[in-house]
């Protein structure tokens, strides 16, 4: 009885090696397979992705842009008045870019400071270039 266990356990490491070079054959097929639908979704996600970021870049030039021009339009009211105070085109522009979500929040403390005349609008239009770069 023990010689028959002893030689079925024999039989089952041969079928077991037997089917070892199978095994990662089909594995290694596995692995390539997946490794190219992997690759397949990962352009289609980065397409999306790239379309998304796209209209991000597009929308915070946008934003941008509408704080260059709210920086400028006052910058050019305080030259063309010897007696300035700030206007309500900037205090009305701070409070709608505060509902904006992706609107740095430092530019807004910023503008605080003009709109209490704490800081000169001259320190923001001077800067926009380096704000551009650092916020957008």
């Amino acid at each position: 009885m023990a010689e028959q266990i002893l030689s079925k356990i024999e039989e089952l490491r041969k079928l077991e090696q037997e089917i070892e070079p199978k095994i990662k054959e089909l594995e290694e097929k596995r692995d390539n397979e997946i490794g190219e639908i992997n690759k397949k979704y990962d352009r289609k996600i980065s397409d999306v992705s790239n379309e998304v970021e796209t209209f991000k870049k597009d929308l915070m030039d946008t934003i941008y842009q509408s704080f260059e021009q709210a920086v400028m339009n006052e910058f050019d009211s305080k030259r063309s008045t010897s007696e300035y105070s700030v206007t309500s085109q900037i205090k009305e522009y701070r409070d709608s870019m505060n509902e904006v979500d992706l609107f740095p929040d430092q530019l807004i403390e910023k503008l605080d400071k003009i709109i209490v005349e704490e800081e000169p609008i001259e320190n923001l239009a001077y800067d926009l270039e380096k704000i551009k770069t650092q916020f957008f």
